[in-house]
């Protein structure tokens, strides 16, 4: 071990840039991810709020077939009972 630590500040510049190399990758690496995983979040965010919502109700046969004849007959009053049912808010 002794060794190791001698020859490593033997050419003590060389050491110094490969630290600093090391480090520079290391942080641009980090700040990259970190800066990912906010643009998804991001992206996870907008699409919710540019689309209806979290959750969509559809008829059972509307993703086969979206036409008219398939679409959700209910009430106002029976849509908010059925969410308030599921425990859905």
């Amino acid at each position: 071990m002794r060794l190791a630590w001698r020859n490593l500040w033997r050419n003590y510049r060389r050491t110094i840039i490969m630290l600093m190399a090391i480090s520079i990758g290391t942080w641009a690496m980090i700040f990259l991810i970190a800066m990912s995983r906010g643009m998804v979040g991001d992206m996870i965010r907008d699409g919710i709020n540019a689309l209806p919502g979290y959750v969509q109700v559809h008829h059972p046969d509307y993703r086969d077939d979206p036409s008219v004849e398939n679409l959700i007959t209910m009430s106002s009053g029976e849509i908010e009972y059925a969410f308030e049912k599921a425990g859905i808010q």
